[in-house]
């Protein structure tokens, strides 16, 4: 199936990534005012300046909501939280008190939580498996999502919703993903692994 050209706002990767995964393994879209309201139900952690982000246990809930299954994968999510929000003691607690209760929501909703590092052989073998992985980038000063579609000897198949010249599916190199999926300061990271309901 062709990448949908899903263009995200300036704050709405996260919801934006969700849509373009539903419509990947449901073969169908999603309205796009499904990606407001997925914000609205997701948005849990202030990154830097501006609209608060969306945490990954929020879309989690969120993808499960829509008849997805997931697999969230988390690492040391408080201190990079903190790390992105060092210039504002409240936002970076608001970030940790709206984390734990979207991780207790989870819990309690019977998700599949892993509180574990991960490397790019998961995600190889998420892709393989038929999942489709929503990745955290955590390389900058804010995070920002992405899909990951697939993987093969030419590299890995990047969707970026960024408006712009970044927009659209990338082939990315080994040493690109390696340099989003590990915060080089706190070592936090985030993944959704992503399935059709009963695949």
């Amino acid at each position: 199936m062709a990448l949908p050209l899903i263009a995200q706002t300036d704050f709405t990767c996260g919801p934006a990534c969700l849509r373009l995964a539903y419509q990947l393994l449901r073969q169908q879209q999603l309205p796009a005012i499904d990606e407001f309201l997925i914000w609205r139900e997701a948005n849990t952690v202030y990154m830097v300046n501006g609209h608060p982000g969306c945490g990954p246990y929020g879309l989690a809930l969120a993808a499960q909501r829509r008849e997805l299954e997931v697999v969230v994968y988390s690492h040391q999510l408080e201190a990079l939280f903190s790390c992105w929000n060092a210039h504002n003691t409240d936002f970076a607690a608001t970030s940790v008190l709206m984390h734990e209760l979207d991780l207790t929501l989870a819990r309690q909703e019977g998700l599949a939580i892993r509180q574990q590092p991960f490397t790019s052989a998961d995600i190889a073998a998420a892709l393989t498996s038929g999942a489709v992985v929503i990745l955290l980038d955590v390389s900058g000063v804010a995070g920002h999502w992405l899909v990951v579609q697939g993987h093969s000897a030419a590299g890995w198949q990047v969707f970026d919703g960024t408006p712009g010249p970044q927009h659209g599916m990338h082939v990315w190199a080994d040493t690109a993903l390696q340099r989003v999926l590990r915060c080089p300061q706190t070592g936090g990271q985030s993944m959704l692994v992503l399935r059709a309901t009963g695949s």
